[in-house]
């Protein structure tokens, strides 16, 4: 075979290969990328544990394998499990070592190793457990404060923390050599309505977070120390409403020096492009590079009859500090422009006659007329991914954020006009039970708009439903002119950041698929139905940068499928590369976990 630029070398077999290392002969440009080729796709079943049809009589009722994960070294396997358990095993012979049943009260969602012997498993019954593998008998600790299902947890090694993500909207940063009498020191870290998974890269410099709105945020050059107040008062999905709408949300607005790229920690970027005919609603999964450059998701479109996986860039891009400045000059000039205008008149809706309103700050009625049944079924995409998400209050007496208001009366829906309660309005400054009403009736007002199945309706730029005060009105804002340059110059643009995307199978969406990159990063392993198919960035098995030509402005591509392989009785909900052995072990909903190994010939 000759080298690359000359014939292809591509279907070298692996004997050849090794003929060339046994004679001395210098490895040519293009070899590593064909051997990986060979050696993945010719990845076949070895063992297969838990099968009720291969062991009859010897099954353990676990449940489905949820998540995998091995150890640093390499040593262990565990698998996270439905009914409440965890399962250990050796990698090397297959062989189950122990298992850990009633580990929690409800079913274990994530593991994560701290280091060789201590684990973390996170779980639906709202709490963090901590194990040591050398004695399984009792947790080290159980960590207690989300308020909703725990999804998700990460180690930052800098700062010596466990991170835990919910679907209370809550990151939580534990300090786990540091108890008190009264239990685990820690924090809250960010709240965020809509949250679903968090990762950190393993440089620990970003944390990406995926949302059930639709997009993912990078927090870039993260600084968890101050992480909590710089991003205090914002909300990801006004903001989103904000671009989407072009209409001017004070409140979102005075966020924008937290996207520019001179800004030196905790940096926000949005990234909210997708595959065409994918309009995503939940990005259930994510799965970090090996090398930290990019990510994979996983998510559902607002039809609910697709399901994709999609490969977003999230390296640094080139800073810009010059446009960086003329942004900041914008938002000073936009807001001084509005703090020395005169004072702004909203009308705040209030009960008269027999209508009683609810106790409490309620949305305006402006535009939310014939709509209580519509909004009363927001909640129908989480029906079975997020069962029970919480909007309560979490541990510690912290404020969770904005939580979905009583639907109001017939009687006070149907004023459309609006009258009532005036409300004095200065600047960009709100009163705050105003404020919190806007926030639901933004978020309520977004959800709408993306499960609109007209584009042109969608992308509608018109009255943001309920709100009663802290939006430009067009009049000053407006939509051509000076007004839409206005909002287009204080609002931050999303970069493009999509690499490679591929429709997956619509097989029981309501179930959580964790794909996994290769240790290499060349290889992406996706659950696929009773199986799973191994994606490549091209049909070369080419490592990431080489594959992809961001710096020629390539578009994005889609993902080439290198094998595809049947081996599970009920559907593939987990997959894992084994760091340290050419090793691949996935999971279905029945329990059963099989180890794949190269079978080559």
């Amino acid at each position: 075979m000759n080298a690359a630029g000359g014939s292809s070398n591509r279907y070298m077999p692996i004997h050849q290969w090794c003929t060339r290392r046994e004679r001395g002969l210098v490895a040519r440009f293009g070899d590593a990328d064909t051997i990986h080729r060979t050696i993945y796709r010719s990845l076949e079943p070895k063992k297969i544990w838990n099968d009720p049809g291969r062991f009859p009589g010897i099954v353990r009722d676990y449940g489905g394998a949820f998540n995998l994960e091995f150890s640093p070294d390499g040593t262990l396997l565990v698998a996270a499990c439905q009914k409440k358990s965890i399962v250990l095993f050796d990698p090397l012979t297959e062989i189950q070592i122990c298992a850990v049943k009633n580990a929690h009260t409800e079913c274990v969602n994530c593991i994560k190793f701290i280091d060789d012997r201590i684990f973390a498993t996170c779980s639906d019954d709202t709490t963090v457990a901590l194990w040591d593998i050398r004695n399984l008998t009792t947790k080290l600790r159980t960590l207690n404060g989300h308020s909703g299902c725990v999804k998700n947890i990460e180690y930052s090694k800098r700062d010596g923390v466990l991170l835990s993500s919910g679907f209370d909207g809550s990151i939580y940063a534990w300090e786990i050599n540091n108890f008190t009498e009264y239990g685990s020191v820690y924090r809250r870290v960010l709240h965020m309505s809509g949250l679903l998974r968090s990762r950190l890269t393993p440089d620990e410099s970003r944390l990406v977070l995926s949302m059930s709105s639709g997009y993912l945020i990078i927090i870039h050059d993260l600084d968890l120390a101050n992480l909590a107040s710089d991003i205090d008062g914002f909300y990801p999905n006004v903001y989103r409403l904000m671009q989407v709408g072009r209409q001017l949300i004070p409140m979102a607005a005075r966020f924008r020096p937290m996207f520019y790229t001179k800004r030196k920690k905790n940096r926000i970027e949005l990234v909210t492009d997708f595959p065409p005919n994918n309009n995503p609603e939940m990005i259930s999964g994510l799965a970090m590079h090996p090398q930290g450059w990019c990510t994979l998701t996983r998510n559902v479109s607002t039809d609910e009859m697709t399901e994709w996986s999609v490969v977003h860039d999230i390296q640094e891009l080139p800073k810009d500090e010059a446009m960086d400045e003329d942004d900041e000059e914008m938002v000073e000039r936009e807001q001084d422009r509005r703090e020395e205008g005169t004072e702004e008149e909203v009308e705040e809706p209030v009960s008269s006659g027999s209508d009683q309103m609810v106790a409490g700050p309620q949305p305006g009625t402006s535009g939310l007329s014939g709509r209580s049944t519509r909004n009363s079924q927001m909640g129908s995409v989480f029906r079975n991914l997020v069962p029970a998400v919480q909007q309560q209050e979490p541990h510690g007496g912290e404020a969770a954020g904005p939580s979905v208001q009583p639907a109001l009366p017939a009687g006070a829906a149907g004023r459309q006009n609006g009258r009532g309660r005036r409300v004095m309005v200065t600047g960009r400054y709100l009163r705050s039970d105003i404020a919190s009403t806007d926030i639901w009736a933004t978020e309520i007002t977004f959800r709408e708009r993306k499960n609109m199945p007209n584009p042109q309706v969608r992308n509608n730029r018109g009255q943001i439903y309920g709100i009663v005060s802290g939006v430009s009105s067009s009049a000053s804002t407006g939509y051509t002119g000076a007004g839409r340059k206005r909002v287009t110059e204080t609002v931050a643009n999303n970069a493009p950041r999509m690499l490679y995307y591929i429709q997956e199978s619509t097989t029981k969406q309501e179930y959580i698929k964790e794909s996994c990159f290769s240790p290499d990063g060349r290889i992406i392993c996706s659950p696929h139905e009773n199986g799973f198919r191994l994606l490549s960035f091209n049909d070369r098995c080419n490592q990431l940068q080489h594959a992809t030509g961001i710096w020629r402005n390539e578009n994005p591509q889609q993902l080439q499928e290198l094998k595809h392989k049947q081996c599970h009785s009920a559907m593939v909900v987990s997959s894992q590369f084994s760091s340290r052995y050419p090793l691949l072990v996935t999971g279905c909903l029945l329990g059963k976990i099989v180890w794949h190994q190269p079978a080559l010939y």
